[in-house]
């Protein structure tokens, strides 16, 4: 059975977990749960290396992915770079569903700059879809793909091409498409005109004149 993206169409990796060591098992249990559900999903398998190359590559498993599932906990974002570092390029993409897996304190633990207080709790995960935080990060990934789809449509709307102007009109069209129809018309006053003046003075005029009017 092929997996399906956040968007019901196929696609690589649409969400990106990003989780400490001491997490993995967390990790491993949230990505099954989602595969079983249908979602396409890939977790940080570079998360104990610092290299330029991994990073690169993680970097661009974030950009293409429509949410990021950051796995926090007291050891993930107190030892874990990683793990700070891949959820601050999610957020700054935003694309980041902070997950808590055990109760952090969100002054203490959490970095300044990483502070979300929409964070979905899933401590005691086991895999389960009826732990309560289960159906906030399903609500929360759709609310991802529908960002995601936003901000498609604005760029596609934003590349189209502005519509042609229509060419401007040769000189002299207007005038002369006036002309058409106003020449025969003068013409026909023209020959009314005279044709009622020759009638009163050649006795043409088909009806009778009074002696009063005549001088």
């Amino acid at each position: 059975m092929p997996q399906m993206g956040l968007s019901g169409q196929k696609q690589m990796a649409d969400i990106f977990i990003s989780y400490a060591a001491v997490n993995r098992k967390t990790a491993e249990l949230v990505m099954r749960r989602l595969k079983a559900e249908g979602y396409s999903v890939v977790m940080d398998r570079h998360a104990a290396t610092h290299r330029a190359t991994a990073r690169a590559r993680t970097l661009r498993e974030i950009e293409v992915a429509t949410a990021v599932i950051g796995l926090w906990s007291r050891k993930a974002l107190g030892d874990s770079h990683n793990v700070a570092w891949e959820c601050q390029a999610a957020l700054d993409a935003g694309k980041l569903i902070a997950v808590e897996v055990e109760k952090i304190d969100q002054i203490r633990n959490v970095p300044p700059e990483l502070r979300c207080p929409a964070s979905v709790e899933l401590v005691g995960f086991t895999g389960s879809a009826s732990h309560p935080g289960w159906r906030r990060l399903k609500l929360a990934l759709q609310r991802a793909s529908r960002e995601r789809r936003l901000r498609t449509s604005r760029r596609g709307l934003q590349a189209q091409p502005a519509p042609a102007s229509a060419p401007p009109a040769p000189a002299g069209a207007g005038t002369a498409s006036g002309l058409s129809w106003r020449l025969p018309v003068a013409v026909l006053l023209i020959a009314s005109a005279a044709y009622l003046a020759g009638a009163y003075y050649f006795d043409l005029w088909p009806f009778p004149v009074s002696e009063a009017a005549l001088p």
